[in-house]
């Protein structure tokens, strides 16, 4: 005879159902968003450099939020509005640079 007056309790040994992930568009739009600033003021001399800061962003975050990810393709938009912008304010903040150098400024 055993000294507890009841039996043991059964002890479930399996774990939870775990929810799959919630897809989450948030780095989709932050791409989106910070690809189309880029290229839109990518042409003004004195942001060039922000905005080349700012199309790199989209295109890490474009990476990072791949349609797989979010179920949208915004951040694939954002990659490449990031990819053109980023490109554009590069080469636009060198030409910049050189005429500035060149008139004395």
């Amino acid at each position: 005879m055993s000294s507890l007056p009841y039996p043991p309790p059964d002890q479930h040994t399996g774990t939870a159902p775990v929810a799959p992930p919630r897809r989450s568009p948030v780095m989709g739009v932050l791409a989106l968003i910070f690809g189309i600033v880029s290229l839109v003021l990518c042409w003004l001399p004195i942001v060039d450099y922000f905005t080349l800061v700012l199309g790199i962003a989209a295109i890490v975050l474009g990476v990072l939020s791949g349609p797989r990810r979010s179920g949208t393709k915004l951040g694939y938009w954002g990659f490449w509005l990031g990819l053109f912008g980023a490109t554009l304010s590069f080469a636009l903040g060198t030409i910049w640079t050189i005429i500035l150098v060149a008139t004395g400024w």
